[in-house]
């Protein structure tokens, strides 16, 4: 699974790498909020944004501050929607 944080800046989409740790992330540079260097991320209201990533509100848990957006891209061989119908119950024959 590849995670990374998008921060919107006027210059356009700043990308920052982050390193899962249990329910929170290590996203690396400086935390737009309150300066932390590395800081720590939550994610919030995560749903699918692409056929294969995940999108959630990114919040510093250092200073409480929203950063941007967590993305995470998963590993699937159908797309996200089709690998959760099949884990809840409708098989499918191909």
């Amino acid at each position: 699974m590849k995670v990374w944080l998008g921060i919107q800046r006027s210059t356009g989409i700043d990308r920052r790498q982050v390193t899962p740790d249990g329910t929170r992330g290590i996203a690396t540079g400086v935390c737009p909020g309150c300066g932390a260097t590395p800081f720590m991320v939550q994610g919030h209201g995560r749903h699918r944004y692409t056929h294969d990533t995940f999108r959630a509100a990114g919040t510093a848990t250092c200073c409480g501050d929203s950063v941007g957006y967590i993305y995470a891209k998963t590993v699937t061989l159908f797309g996200l929607e089709e690998d959760e119908a099949v884990l809840n119950g409708r098989a499918r024959v191909y």
